[in-house]
Formats: C-alpha cells, structure tokens, sequence
C-alpha cells in the first residue's frame, strides 16, 4: 500500500496541475479548470512517481473528483 496519504496526495497534486488554492478538493474535476487534457498528463505522472503505476486516461477521465481518484490509485497499488 502507498505510503501517501490524502492530504499530501492533494497538495502534490495541486502543485502539479499548479493550482493556487485548496478549494479544488471539494469540487468536481469539472469544475476544475486545470484538470484539462495537460493536467491529466501532470496527474498521471504524479500517480506514476507516487503510487508506482501508470494510470489511463480512460480512468482519469472517468473520475469524478480528487477523493475518488485517490480512492482508485489506493485500491490499485494495494
């Protein structure tokens, strides 16, 4: 199991994809603006460095928002 926890993921996540504020966790990615087609490839690599596997983006497109994909990439790497 990753040693990465929710919070952390969120924060990394959110440099990545270079968004300024926290308020994205609690939004739907749709309503995020930077998860676009190059933040999906900043999410993958990050998923790729942290949880140790690489995600489709059939599987991030179909994400709702940060705490299920967090949920996925915990279920995936355990």
């Amino acid at each position: 199991m990753s040693k990465i926890n929710f919070e952390d993921f969120c924060i990394k996540f959110a440099e990545a994809l270079e968004i300024e504020d926290d308020s994205f966790t609690a939004k739907d990615f749709s309503a995020v603006s930077q998860y676009d087609s190059m933040g999906k490839i900043s999410a993958s690599l990050l998923i790729e460095e942290q949880f140790g596997f690489q995600i489709s983006f059939d599987i991030l497109d179909n994400q709702k928002n940060i705490a299920s994909l967090y949920a996925y990439c915990l279920s995936y790497a355990s």
